[in-house]
């Protein structure tokens, strides 16, 4: 992905699972959830608290992967943890929005 494209999925991030008014709020301002692994976690956390009673596994093979142990109805892959946990989140939170 792109600068530009990690910029958008954190501004994304920032909107969806965290509640940020992006509107009012410059990408520079917020977190780089995609390439920073701490910031990752709380993104983590999130999931975890929307799936209540839901398993949530992440494991490494050639790439990164975060997924739902059961059903594998959310899973995604990326080259970094980081980036693998936030299209994970960004799939879990726009389908809310359906």
């Amino acid at each position: 992905m792109s600068e530009k494209q990690l910029r958008e999925l954190d501004a994304f991030i920032a909107e969806h699972v965290f509640g940020f008014d992006m509107a009012e709020t410059s990408v520079d301002d917020i977190e780089r959830y995609t390439t920073d692994p701490a910031a990752a976690m709380l993104v983590l956390e999130k999931c975890c608290d929307k799936l209540e009673g839901f398993e949530i596994t992440v494991w490494r093979g050639e790439k990164w992967h975060c997924g739902l142990r059961k059903g594998n109805t959310v899973h995604q892959k990326a080259d970094t943890l980081p980036l693998a946990i936030c299209l994970f989140a960004k799939e879990l939170f726009a389908k809310e929005e359906k």
